[in-house]
């Protein structure tokens, strides 16, 4: 491992060969528990220590998105969906996420309002959704055994699909008006459908 993550037991955004240096910020999504607990107990509850305490309240059962070793502060910023789902899922994947984190999963799936963007309050900043956002669902799903949540957001995911087998994006999760597809849907997509 290199040095900068022994010193640390963290990963870090960034380590620059040059200056053999790393910047200070966490981003709670990149601590992918299950893998580092394989890898290193140390690291793994270093890891798990500032996933857990990013956890916003009882009320807003949400994660911040990172976390700041200079200032040992949370960031404010918006939640962007992808990256909250993620922290949940990986949480998960070790039998650490909240009951009160999986229920807000689930009641988002349930309405289909598992928006693109929340505030630290909770409330949507962006309405749009995204197929990566019930595929990341699904994956949460299946590691919390969790059939229910697998299926529901396995239907709104597969509702996304183009169908029109007319259309060049047929089988994507692409746009078929516009014809845009993003990789992050489709790989997200196609790893929650092959588990």
């Amino acid at each position: 491992m290199s040095n900068f993550f022994v010193a640390l037991h963290l990963l870090t955004d960034m380590y620059s060969l040059d200056s053999k240096t790393h910047n200070q910020l966490v981003t709670l999504c990149y601590q992918d528990l299950s893998v580092l607990k394989k890898l290193d107990s140390r690291s793994y509850h270093k890891a798990l220590r500032v996933v857990e305490e990013g956890k916003i309240s009882r009320e807003v059962p949400l994660y911040y998105q990172s976390y700041n070793l200079k200032d040992k502060k949370y960031a404010k910023d918006k939640l962007v969906t992808p990256q909250l789902l993620i922290t949940f899922l990986h949480l998960a994947e070790v039998d650490k996420l909240p009951k009160d984190s999986l229920n807000w999963v689930k009641q988002k799936v349930d309405t289909q309002t598992l928006y693109n963007a929340y505030s630290v309050t909770g409330k949507a900043e962006d309405k749009s959704t995204s197929a990566a956002n019930y595929a990341i669902a699904m994956m949460i799903g299946n590691a919390v055994h969790d059939d229910q949540l697998y299926d529901a957001a396995k239907k709104v995911l597969l509702s996304m699909q183009v169908t029109d087998k007319k259309s060049e994006i047929y089988g994507s999760f692409g746009d078929s008006k516009t014809k845009q597809v993003y990789s992050f849907n489709e790989l997200n997509a196609l790893v929650a459908l092959n588990q």
